[in-house]
């Protein structure tokens, strides 16, 4: 089986050698990395050069800026292996992860492979948790009712980030693209209701490198919020399709890992702005994020028995008297 790392580029800095030499530092061989830089402005250009001049598994693609989404989908399109994994530009894999994927896959026929992650905030911090560690301390289990994962299940839980799985090719293209630059949750929704089968289990295979850099430390933006309101309706509007076929436990994780988890999120960072932007700017945020809970109620979307009850409560009043 060939794998295909994508790899989006974004003024990655200092970091970029170490990913890259933590791709190529597989135990597994027999994979492409396509490198897509998004418009770099800091020299990552020079850095992915040198490294496709060593080493010939390495394909560069240059485009203008538009966004760690696009660049993503673009280089799932260039990519030619019979599995993808992606893998963001500041962060580093464990050798052995390829390899334990493509086992995973070939062994329990699956669609694709979920694993765990070590959040590191030290970007000196080079150290990894040994392989054999690793085994002794597995866990996983082959699952066909992936959502359910969402939540802990059987000492496991599935995390969102696309680097977090490892997908045989197919599975990617029939779910498609997601045409959101801030937001993914439609493609979220499509993406997980599309499995088969998976492995889910707590490897600890990848090392995020953590920043005090999120977007949700910044000032609210309106359109922002008017992405998470229109993926997130769009979401909904995909998950009343299919939600009959699905179990009551994989409704549930849904409902309460993709809907309303990130409406607490939207809540928090909209309160959390209120004297970073004008006023005028965050009336309107609240404006838009209303909407989106009346559309989201009205799609049956916004369940209050899964709410936390003060949560509810914000909610409901926020609909009846705006404040």
């Amino acid at each position: 089986m060939k794998v295909s790392v994508v790899v989006p580029v974004y003024n990655a800095g200092a970091l970029l050698a170490r990913t890259l030499d933590s791709i190529l530092a597989q135990t597994f061989r027999d994979f492409e990395v396509v490198c897509i830089d998004d418009g770099s402005t800091d020299g990552s250009r020079d850095v992915l050069k040198a490294y496709a001049e060593k080493d010939a598994r390495i394909r560069l693609i240059f485009q203008k800026n538009a966004g760690g989404v696009v660049a993503r989908n673009r280089g799932l399109e260039e990519s030619t292996g019979e599995a993808v994994y992606f893998c963001d530009h500041d962060d580093r894999l464990h050798p052995n992860l390829l390899e334990f994927c493509v086992r995973e896959i070939e062994q329990n026929h699956v669609d694709g492979v979920f694993f765990g992650a070590k959040t590191v905030t030290d970007p000196n911090d080079l150290d990894m948790v040994p392989f054999e560690t690793i085994k002794k301390n597995l866990k996983k289990v082959r699952t066909e009712s992936l959502c359910e994962y969402l939540e802990f299940k059987d000492g496991l839980q599935i995390l969102l980030p696309p680097w977090a799985y490892f997908v045989k090719r197919g599975l990617l293209t029939q779910v498609g693209s997601t045409s959101s630059k801030n937001a993914r949750f439609d493609y979220l929704v499509k993406f997980f209701t599309s499995f088969r089968s998976a492995v889910v289990t707590n490897a600890p295979l990848y090392y995020y490198t953590a920043f005090n850099t999120s977007m949700s430390r910044q000032a609210v933006r309106l359109s922002v919020i008017s992405d998470f309101h229109t993926t997130l309706v769009e979401a909904a509007d995909y998950f009343l399709k299919v939600r009959g076929q699905l179990t009551r436990a994989a409704q549930k994780a849904i409902l309460k890992q993709i809907f309303i988890k990130n409406l607490k999120y939207q809540w928090n960072w909209i309160r959390r702005s209120r004297k970073k932007i004008p006023v005028e700017e965050h009336r309107l945020s609240q404006d838009e994020f209303r909407k989106e809970l009346r559309d989201l109620r009205a799609r049956g979307c916004l369940p209050f028995h899964y709410i936390h009850l003060k949560q509810a409560l914000a909610y409901l009043r926020f609909l009846i008297v705006g404040k």
